[in-house]
């Protein structure tokens, strides 16, 4: 179960929902609505090749990155990879409620990386609380999103991949990039 829960609430699949979720709540059109899926589906399909061609051919253990090596590399991946969608979307959409939260995923990832060496701060948390944030104020998402933040956290630390203290820094550093989202939109 902390498994499903882990691969199906990873960062890179409940950015991507949340993303299409907010459009919804502020009124995007088809054409904005066919742009996110096409830049999302790019995203997970990078990333998420990118991790299972590593385990394909033996470079890494899991598809979840579970080695300090393994997330360096899926960091660097998904930092270049998230910063780019930031840009398309300014560029293709320019609309801030995409390209704001995207620009503070990549600098989420920017953040944990340079923490790396001593600390291994939760993407899952860190992402769930940023995507919590994406969605303020509509009550019913954000309540809906903290509920799967609460299991995410206990999967990863029924998983052994975090320490408490890893899970609040990634919840804390989550915070502060809803904030700045959260200001940045209105």
């Amino acid at each position: 179960m902390a498994r499903a829960v882990s691969i199906g609430a990873h960062p890179f699949a409940l950015l991507p929902a949340t993303a299409l979720l907010a459009a919804a709540q502020r009124g995007a059109g088809r054409a904005e609505f066919a742009a996110l899926i096409a830049l999302f589906a790019c995203l997970i399909v990078s990333i998420g090749g990118h991790a299972a061609w590593r385990v394909r051919s033996g470079r890494w253990t899991h598809i979840d990155a579970s080695m300090r090596a393994e997330r360096r590399e899926l960091n660097r991946h998904a930092f270049i990879v998230i910063a780019l969608a930031a840009v398309v979307a300014g560029l293709w959409l320019s609309r801030r409620e995409f390209v704001v939260p995207l620009a503070a995923g990549a600098a989420l990832l920017l953040v944990c990386q340079l923490f790396s060496q001593r600390l291994t701060i939760s993407h899952h948390v860190a992402f769930a609380v940023l995507a919590a944030g994406w969605l303020w104020p509509q009550p019913l998402s954000l309540a809906l999103l903290l509920l799967v933040v609460t299991a995410i956290a206990w999967s990863r630390l029924r998983l052994a991949r975090h320490t408490p203290a890893e899970l609040a820094a990634g919840a804390a550093l989550g915070a502060s990039a809803a904030a700045v989202v959260a200001l940045a939109l209105r």
